[in-house]
């Protein structure tokens, strides 16, 4: 809290220093036209216009010409071809020759002459001005000005003549020579700083598109890029910044500069307010108005500036009203990030709103209202990079919850708990870890659907939010104590608490009891969730020394032993933390060859087809029954078994190919899942080469399962290894991807051919929107990288057809067949071909 509110006073003394810097500017630029004669007490000016409608009337044809006095009526400037004679009487009461610079605020003027005339109509100066005269100086293309001398005691007049495509009216000042510089050095000023503000903001960003690839970044360029081309040209500097003959091109299609500013200001918004993810529908209208838009763009180079300027400011609005119509959509769905970019809609509303009614002669030109639309646009472009930036902000934010936190509900998941036990551990703090486990899933869920699977879900965590929100001896597991913070879901069906130190295991097992009695209470009373039971194992902690994976796994022992041994709530135990009897005939199985490979088909959806399958592990045991695989897994990590139960599997598997390759399916492949012990195993590829020696079957056919847990251990060898499988032309794949390790980069590095995306994604998908964001954005990376894309854990028709939209490969799950024994399982895939259908 100190921290933030040092940052908080340091942000507010630099934006204080920041103000109080542009004050200063404001003050010394805030109206150099104050300074031209007008105000002038030795000089009288009087001002007419004339308007030739024709434009065929000549210099000559002026002096005796029916001009109307600026006294009686305003000039009516319009957007026509039409000329403009303007008339300046200039009389000189001093007793001194003045020189004196007219200067003309309006650089999109295509030709503007002016004449001084004696009072005898005498020619006394004259010089062609307007972008398309080329031979003028730097300074005179983009300030217009024209340079005279006024005798002393005498009137001249100054004639002038505007003939434009494009907004004809011309705010004229003279100024004697040093207020004119100073007035060229105040808009220098404002223009390097429009300029190199813009410039700083379009690298900044482009550096941040280099990085993150949004394309937002690139669109709020091309916005700040067409914002300056079109400033330049309309405020005059475009002849600093573009060649002579691209001021050529730009100028006569300012209007199409326009449409594609307010393309890009319409595409920002789509992108900012993430359409595409909210409401593809509306993202799509959005896109057919941003390509009509561009499609106007296109046409206006066709048109005149005065034909195509009508229909643009017609466009404007309707845009301008879209725009506004999806911030207030935004702003309804508490977008925190949005806020600051329907704030930037201020500063570009009101700058627009003063230069219309400047150039109405609402309200008076001024230096300031001159550049009041420039300085607006700096002051919704900044608003827009904030807004950006908090947008990013937020969005790291996000992505730091959902890698600490489960997608489905919310709770922290293994990674946060693993911080959680880590800061405990530097902490030197007694606890205990204790895991709740859910058994029954397995056979209720076939008669579930998924929104009944949600509702016990969700009943269940509330059940021990309850029961760990009404006693204090249960500790935190996140730093923010919000609802639900006091659990962490591991796995599928396991979730973890925490427990305040107890010396005694039988005192831990009362503080559980009640807890344990209000699960099974709640299954009891739901008619869908008879079938379900819990089981609590625990682990004390009081070794600051240990590490928090080492917790979790005794921790793991405690509640495997607790579910083959049918006791609600078990402690780990060092001396007979494993059933010796379960082990034991475990490894007689093995040796035996007592144990079974089940396979649950993958089906390619382009086609409908079988494309292979998974081989899962299965063992009867003669009295419990069927164990869990993860508890045999488990089991043969802590007995020395898992490399040769590993390598039984790898065998077996082989023999199944086989018997498919005899049975016409030569190009049916089988997954087999190895562990991160396996790859530390430096025999590993030497007893995979001898196996598929006895086995001459195509390598291709056989794909590993990795964990994405692997990749944290030794990487260096996970490489040897993974170049190795490479080389036999063995197929490795990442299972379970997103809820492990794994990172882009170990994706690019390492030779994997196959993605798997875990179940947790896949559930619920119809109805999750960030899952779906996920397995889309992943699915689109995988391609890049030349992936296949499993996604496993396939319930539902809707969920196929949105994993279709979204490009997956390969699909396995419930939906087409549950794991079956081997022949049962050939049995389905000769029924499936004789048929000669598609799954």
């Amino acid at each position: 809290m100190l921290s933030v509110n040092r940052h908080l006073i340091i942000a507010l003394i630099t934006g204080t220093i920041i103000l109080m810097s542009l004050l200063h500017l404001a003050l010394n630029t805030i109206n150099p036209t104050a300074h031209s004669i007008q105000s002038s007490a030795n000089f009288s000016i009087q001002r007419f216009f004339l308007i030739d409608a024709e434009n065929n009337l000549q210099l000559s044809d002026m002096y005796n010409a029916p001009f109307t006095s600026n006294l009686k009526q305003k000039t009516p400037w319009r957007i026509s071809p039409q000329s403009y004679w303007l008339k300046y009487a200039l009389s000189n009461s001093s007793p001194a020759t003045t020189e004196l610079i007219m200067h003309f605020d309006n650089a999109m003027l295509d030709t503007l002459f002016v004449y001084q005339v004696a009072s005898n109509n005498t020619l006394i100066k004259q010089r062609a001005l307007g972008w398309k005269n080329q031979q003028l100086s730097l300074l005179n293309r983009s300030i217009s000005n024209f340079k005279f001398e006024l005798a002393a005691f005498s009137s001249n007049d100054i004639y002038i003549r505007i003939q434009t495509q494009g907004i004809a009216k011309t705010p004229i000042n003279i100024y004697k020579p040093e207020h004119f510089q100073e007035y060229v050095r105040s808009v220098h000023l404002i223009w390097g700083g429009f300029i190199g503000i813009i410039c700083m903001m379009a690298l900044y960003n482009l550096v941040i598109y280099s990085g993150l690839k949004e394309p937002i970044y690139l669109v709020y360029i091309l916005y700040l890029a067409s914002v300056l081309t079109m400033t330049s040209i309309v405020q005059g500097f475009a002849h600093y910044l573009f060649p002579t003959s691209v001021i050529a091109l730009l100028r006569p299609n300012i209007i199409s500069i326009n449409y594609l500013t307010l393309a890009f200001a319409l595409l920002f918004a789509v992108y900012f307010l993430n359409l595409k993810g909210l409401n593809n529908k509306y993202y799509k209208r959005c896109l057919m108005i941003f390509y009509s838009i561009i499609s106007l763009s296109a046409l206006s180079i066709l048109l005149n500036e005065n034909q195509s300027a009508p229909l643009f400011f017609i466009t404007m609005f309707g845009t301008y009203v879209l725009c506004f119509w999806l911030l207030y959509s935004s702003y309804r769905t508490n977008r925190q990030w949005s806020k600051l970019y329907i704030i930037s809609w201020i500063p570009l509303l009101l700058g627009g709103a003063v230069q219309s009614m400047e150039l109405t002669d609402v309200i008076p030109y001024t230096f300031l209202t001159r550049h009041f639309f420039s300085l607006c646009i700096l002051l919704e472009i900044t608003l827009m990079a904030m807004a950006l930036t908090e947008r990013l902000r937020q969005q790291k934010e996000r992505a730091n919850f959902n890698a600490s936190h489960d997608l489905e509900t919310g709770l922290p998941n293994y990674h946060a708990l693993e911080t959680a036990l880590q800061t405990r551990l530097s902490r030197q703090e007694n606890f205990s870890l204790c895991l709740i486990k859910v058994t029954g899933f397995n056979q209720l869920s076939p008669y579930l659907s998924s929104h009944q699977s949600q509702l016990i879900l969700n009943a269940l965590i509330a059940c021990i939010a309850t029961q760990t929100a009404l006693h204090s001896h249960f500790l935190w597991i996140t730093e923010k104590h919000l609802a639900g913070q006091k659990i962490a879901r591991v796995k599928d069906n396991v979730f973890a608490i925490l427990l305040s130190e107890y010396k005694q295991t039988n005192t831990i097992i009362d503080q559980l009891h009640p807890l344990h009695q209000s699960m099974k209470e709640m299954f009891k009373d739901s008619p869908n969730s008879m079938l379900l039971r819990t089981h609590i194992g625990f682990y004390r902690v009081n070794n600051a020394h240990q590490n928090a994976s080492d917790i979790v796994k005794k921790t793991s022992q405690a509640i495997a032993a607790a579910v083959l041994e049918g006791r609600d709530i078990n402690a780990f135990d060092n001396h007979q933390h494993l059933s010796l009897d379960i082990a034991k005939d475990f490894q007689q199985a093995l040796q035996e060859n007592k144990l079974e490979l089940y396979h649950q088909p993958q089906i390619a959806l382009e086609r409908n087809t079988v494309h292979g399958s998974e081989a899962l592990l299965r063992w009867k045991h003669p009295s419990k029954g069927y164990i869990p695989a993860q508890i045999l897994v488990d089991l043969a990590e802590n007995t020395g078994l898992i490399n040769q139960l590993t390598l039984w599997v790898i065998t077996r598997a082989c023999q199944d190919i086989s018997a498919l390759i005899a049975q016409g399916y030569n190009q049916h492949q089988v997954s087999v899942n190895i562990s991160a012990s396996d790859i530390a195993d430096s025999d590993f590829l030497e007893n995979l080469k001898s196996i598929l020696e006895r086995y001459p079957i195509p390598k291709h056919l056989l794909t590993l399962e990795l964990t994405e847990s692997v990749m944290i251990h030794d990487y260096q060898h996970l490489q040897q290894v993974m170049n190795g499988l490479s080389e036999m032309k063995i197929d490795v794949s990442i299972d379970d991807y997103g809820t492990g390790y794994s990172s882009l980069t170990h994706l690019l590095q390492l030779p994997f051919n196959e993605l798997k995306i875990d179940r947790l994604f896949i559930q619920a998908l119809d109805g999750n929107k960030r899952n779906l964001d996920i397995v889309k954005t992943t699915i689109d990376m995988a391609k890049i990288l030349n992936l296949r894309v499993v996604a496993e854990g396939i319930e539902t028709q809707e969920v196929i057809d949105i994993l279709k939209d979204c490009g997956c490969e390969i699909v396995q799950g419930y939906f087409y067949a549950k794991p079956q024994p081997f022949s049962e399982y050939l049995h389905w895939l000769h029924q499936i071909t004789a048929a000669q259908k598609p799954v």
